[in-house]
């Protein structure tokens, strides 16, 4: 049995911060700083598996996200994460102009909430079965796949989450999932997708996105791993019928083994295309490095 009590400190929200929003407080920021992630208990059972209750991940959490290039922390599936809160521009400048957060999205199944969920048994095999519901109603499963071979590691998940109970989203049902493949030589190619469906005003219109990276990993120096990738992603009909959003960038990691860090950059083109308007191109940038201990 275990518990776990986990809080954050978000001080310029990266998800949030824009032209018109230096703080982050729009978008998912608060007012609030400092916040719960997780509270929760389990139950951990060798032969029967976990069963977890409190707020935490969800089935589907992390189900868009395998991802084995190593550079996850400066860059994966979800372009929202860098400049999430910046608004496109076009010729009357940006009042009213959509948000990267609003156009963009990885579909990661429901994220973190309040919810009972049960995992199956892991210990020998390389395929888990998760299923979860949470308040509100809704409920998702998902299964992942984890695998280590001679020369190459697997990873890869599948999920799938009703959401229409909620009363909040205008979306009724999500299908989504990610696939990574590291070889022995440091090469890397990470996959990912997923299709949202309406069932409210416009029962027939769906939202989708389409991701790949590619990378290379490999101790260059006696400092640490390097790692570097690029990666693209797409996004359809989120916001409105016929939007196109598209994110390319380029990512570097170096670790600092001695001292249990990383070193990361971001580089990243942001493009909406909408039919009747003409918004500029967005480039952003994001360094930083993170300490664990």
């Amino acid at each position: 049995m275990g518990a776990a009590l986990e809080f954050e400190l978000r001080v310029n929200n990266s998800f949030a911060v824009g032209q018109d929003d230096s703080r982050g407080v729009q978008g998912g920021g608060g007012a609030v700083n400092f916040r719960d992630r997780r509270a929760e208990v389990w139950i951990d059972s060798v032969d029967l598996g976990r069963l977890w209750l409190g707020k935490g991940w969800t089935a589907s959490e992390g189900s868009s996200e395998r991802d084995l290039s190593d550079t996850w922390i400066a860059g994966y599936s979800d372009p929202r994460v860098m400049g999430g809160g910046m608004r496109f521009r076009d010729s009357q400048g940006i009042e009213d102009n959509p948000r990267v957060f609003e156009v963009f999205d990885n579909m990661d199944g429901l994220g973190r909430d309040v919810r009972l969920r049960y995992d199956t048994p892991s210990r020998g095999i390389p395929i888990q079965l998760r299923l979860s519901t949470a308040q509100g109603g809704v409920f998702d499963g998902a299964l992942f796949y984890d695998f280590r071979g001679a020369r190459a590691r697997w990873a890869a998940a599948v999920s799938y989450a009703d959401v229409r109970r909620s009363g909040t989203s205008t979306f009724g049902d999500l299908v989504n999932g990610s696939f990574s493949v590291l070889s022995g030589s440091g090469l890397s190619l990470t996959v990912a997708g997923g299709v949202k469906r309406a069932f409210r005003n416009e029962p027939e219109r769906s939202a989708s996105f389409a991701y790949g990276k590619i990378g290379y990993q490999r101790d260059l120096w006696r400092i640490g791993r390097t790692a570097v990738s690029m990666d693209y992603q797409e996004t359809r009909d989120l916001m409105r019928r016929d939007d196109r959003a598209l994110a390319m960038g380029m990512q570097f990691v170096q670790h600092l083994s001695r001292w249990g860090a990383e070193l990361y950059l971001n580089l990243r083109r942001h493009e909406l295309h909408r039919p009747g308007a003409r918004f500029e191109p967005m480039s952003a940038g994001m360094a930083g490095l993170r300490v664990r201990f």
